[in-house]
């Protein structure tokens, strides 16, 4: 790993838990509340989301060297958890949006890539956890656009043009034409998920990849 890889992965490691931490404290304590397990003042919601930005620097101040070392040797389980919640936190940013998720499986795929070409893995293992990885980011995305595809059906402005498009009754198409449409696009989403996580992958392990 060169200088400017580990920079780069220090950079994104040292942001990475800092805000992942400020957001679950904030989200988290901000659930409780709206949902009455909670009573505090709005404050407190503030405030519970800057300890956990503390405690992410903290971390960042003990582990990121460690990180940025062990970094393409991380466990899976460990990465999928990660890659789990930054979806989740990617789908919210983007208010539903799936431009976030494209973007982190696309990262992800970079990742996998890299992480191939430093334990020199073969072409045929490197395909196969390619593969993996496409199918499993296009599962994560596909899966997550399909009950905001369903809330859209709800939203006026969505539902009238595709009435206007498809010439059917509101009622139809907030029905199983409407259900098997939103299945549709997410099956598409999921496909140009796996392409651009497989694309990324190829690209770091048999181009940029060969700079070690």
């Amino acid at each position: 790993m060169n200088r400017a890889e580990r920079i780069v992965i220090g950079l994104a490691m040292g942001l990475l838990c800092p805000v992942m931490a400020f957001l679950f404290c904030w989200w988290l304590t901000a659930g409780l509340v709206i949902y009455g397990i909670l009573y505090m003042p709005e404050r407190a919601i503030a405030l519970a989301g800057l300890a956990g930005l503390a405690s992410g620097v903290v971390l960042d101040a003990f582990f990121l060297r460690k990180w940025i070392r062990y970094f393409y040797d991380a466990n899976v389980k460990i990465l999928v958890a990660v890659y789990a919640c930054c979806s989740v936190v990617a789908m919210a940013l983007f208010m539903g949006l799936p431009l976030g998720n494209i973007a982190l499986g696309t990262l992800a795929g970079a990742y996998i890539g890299r992480r191939c070409r430093h334990s020199s893995e073969n072409g045929e293992t490197f395909s196969r956890t390619a593969k993996n990885a496409g199918l499993f980011t296009a599962g994560v995305t596909g899966t997550e656009a399909f009950p905001i595809g369903l809330l859209a059906l709800r939203e006026d402005n969505i539902v009238k043009p595709l009435e206007n498009a498809l010439g059917l009754g509101r009622s139809v198409v907030k029905g199983p034409i409407g259900v098997g449409l939103i299945v549709l696009l997410c099956v598409v989403l999921g496909g140009i998920q796996f392409w651009c996580t497989r694309a990324a992958a190829c690209l770091l392990f048999d181009g940029l990849g060969k700079r070690k």
